[in-house]
């Protein structure tokens, strides 16, 4: 969901502290959920705040993550 999310170029964040406080977590299931479902991760959704595009993150080359197995 996140990654279908950045395509679409919106913005995400987890939030999990959210749900360590009991009152809110149930508040979570029993309203929001119907009480179906016991919440695991809240993630904020929306549009960038910014138009400017941020750099992309440094990422190691693939050659140094993954072997062919015959090394």
């Amino acid at each position: 969901m996140l990654l279908h999310a950045t395509l679409l170029g919106l913005a995400t964040c987890p939030l999990s502290q959210v749900l360590e406080v009991d009152d809110t977590r149930r508040v979570l299931r029993d309203d929001v959920l119907d009480g179906a479902i016991a919440p695991q991760l809240v993630i904020r959704l929306g549009f960038p705040s910014s138009t400017v595009r941020l750099p992309a993150t440094p990422r190691r080359p693939v050659a140094e993550i993954l072997s062919s197995g015959t090394d």
